[in-house]
């Protein structure tokens, strides 16, 4: 049974021979893993009706792409592959000679001597699916935070015109009214291929997907063309992967290339993107927001005028353009981070051909993004929010929002539930800590999805960055224990923050969003903050409806 869903490729699956696809992609046919990998005609008409890494994946007529992992070989995987339907093997000079020791029945394999398996994978998705990115239209959007709502906010404005769009990304993965969880942020190539050529085949006016650093490193985006991208930022992170913020920066930027995108929309707030848009080979947008740490840096639109909306939650703002046009947009979340991601939005769909009115209604009928400032408590409680912050600046951001917004009449505590993620960049925990203590009233320290690593090592680091500061060794002991608290397991440390919460302060549950399972140690544990935090509210304030 393939763990696939139907939603990721077209309804009628193509059929092309092996010969074919071999010759568009510069792979060396043979025969057969059972006899002396010779040529023949035979295996060049075998049809291929899908693409798979990972065997799992498989469906009946595929061909199975054997790509080396960070652990062992894929090619081990090979009968597995056949078992559940595979006609073809695609693999490099590593994974023929893993298949040639294994005794699997016979089967076609194409051989790659290019060292990007996966770029090949790509290629070869493209051409079985007919290059699906050259016929609809795509909008990528990159950088450390952020990805998720303004992809949000892109597909709202799209979905508004009354056309179907699609949607990849962290939460979700959309066709039209058709949506199942995603697994990561941006699927393996061969996935990405086929549900394009699904979005094509349903007419779909746009498709906005999220572009992690990890797809373009791995190449899953690769044979896809954008007709505009957008950078939000760029922030410490995902150093365990890429080693370095240059190296990550780097990758970043490939997507701002000729080789994927036409035109690019970038929030030019920082020194990362500024240099971005300075070096860029594509046509290029810039924004400036109030985030920016450089009010003498000039960018294309300027962000101004951001103030609470009239009959709404959100903020209006305007976007002035260096030539003197103006355009009054919305952001349906609270915060300077949203109405920054709501310009890059605003700014993508002018440069797709939506018009104002169009940008402006689809953002004001956007009534919540996943896990991501999303308000769980109902009033006369506690404001309890549940938002995706992960990363020091990304929890600066949410607290400075959460202080400015809900705050400013000085009365009620902020108080923030927080861990960090297991098997990760391990250098930014100190600094989340530091983050968390310097922003809140009450920081309660606990875990996230440690995976294999130990949970109590992971918050003893957290702890390290706040007991080093000296505004914490300022404080006495009783102020310590009360600004300060270390519980465990998550669901302790939620119950502790709402218990202790007054209906007049702001509880901040940060890190896993949208997330529903926790992984600990291998097993896999239901734990949605949402649903987790709502249940508690209603016990805690049962006279409320």
């Amino acid at each position: 049974m393939s763990n696939e869903s139907e939603l990721l490729r077209p309804h009628v699956r193509p059929r092309v021979p092996l010969g074919a696809l071999a010759d568009a992609c510069q792979l060396r046919l043979v025969s057969s893993l059972s006899s002396d990998f010779s040529p023949d005609l035979a295996s060049a008409e075998i049809e291929i009706q899908g693409i798979a890494i990972g065997s799992n994946e498989v469906l009946p007529g595929d061909l199975f792409v054997a790509v080396a992992g960070l652990k062992t070989h894929g090619a081990r995987f090979t009968a597995d592959a056949l078992a559940r339907g595979a006609v073809a093997i695609l693999t490099d000079n590593a994974g023929l000679a893993e298949i040639a020791a294994l005794d699997v029945r016979s089967a076609p394999v194409l051989v790659s001597s290019t060292p990007d398996l996966r770029a090949v994978a790509a290629r070869c998705a493209a051409y079985l699916y007919s290059a699906p990115s050259h016929d609809v239209q795509i909008a990528g959007v990159t950088g450390t935070n952020g990805k998720t709502t303004t992809s949000f906010f892109l597909d709202a404005i799209a979905r508004a015109t009354g056309g179907v769009t699609g949607l990849l990304g962290t939460v979700e993965i959309r066709l039209g009214e058709q949506s199942e969880p995603s697994v990561r942020t941006t699927v393996e190539a061969p996935v990405l291929q086929g549900f394009l050529a699904r979005c094509r085949d349903a007419g779909a006016r746009l498709v906005t997907m999220e572009v992690s650093s990890h797809a373009i490193a791995l190449s899953r985006i690769a044979a896809t063309q954008f007709q505009v991208v957008g950078f939000t930022n760029l922030q410490h992170d995902h150093l365990d992967f890429h080693h370095t913020m240059e190296e990550y920066f780097a990758t970043k930027s490939r997507l701002f290339t000729a080789e994927f995108a036409q035109r690019g929309v970038i929030i030019a707030d920082d020194h990362w993107t500024r240099r971005l848009a300075e070096n860029c080979d594509i046509p290029v947008s810039t924004i400036s927001t109030p985030l920016t740490d450089d009010n003498q840096w000039v960018a294309d639109w300027v962000v101004k005028e951001v103030r609470l909306a009239r009959n709404s939650s959100g903020l209006d703002f305007v976007l002035e353009n260096r030539d003197g046009t103006r355009v009054d947009s919305y952001s349906p979340l609270l915060g300077d981070v949203n109405v920054s991601n709501a310009a890059l939005a605003t700014v993508m769909a002018l440069t797709l051909g939506f018009t104002q009115a169009q940008i402006r209604t689809g953002l004001m009928r956007l009534a919540v993004v996943p896990g991501r400032m999303e308000v769980v408590s109902k009033p006369g409680q506690p404001l309890v929010i549940v938002d995706y912050a992960h990363t020091t600046e990304a929890l600066e951001l949410a607290l400075d929002s959460l202080r400015t917004s809900h705050h400013a009449n000085g009365s009620g505590r902020l108080i923030v539930v927080t861990g960090s993620a297991g098997e990760r960049d391990t250098t930014k925990r100190p600094l989340m800590g530091q983050a968390v203590f310097e922003r809140a009233d009450v920081c309660v320290i606990t875990d996230d999805d440690p995976y294999s690593e130990d949970m109590a090592s992971i918050r003893a680091e957290i702890l390290v960055g706040i007991t080093s500061l000296d505004s914490y060794q300022s404080l006495s002991e009783s102020e310590r224990e009360r600004r300060v608290i270390e519980v465990s397991p998550r669901e302790g440390a939620i119950s502790y923050a709402l218990r202790i919460a007054q209906p007049n302060d702001t509880v901040l549950l940060a890190g896993r969003g949208h997330e529903s399972i926790q992984e600990i140690n291998g097993v896999h544990h239901v734990l949605d903050d949402r649903v987790f935090a709502r249940q508690l509210l209603k016990q805690l304030y049962p006279d409320q409806p």
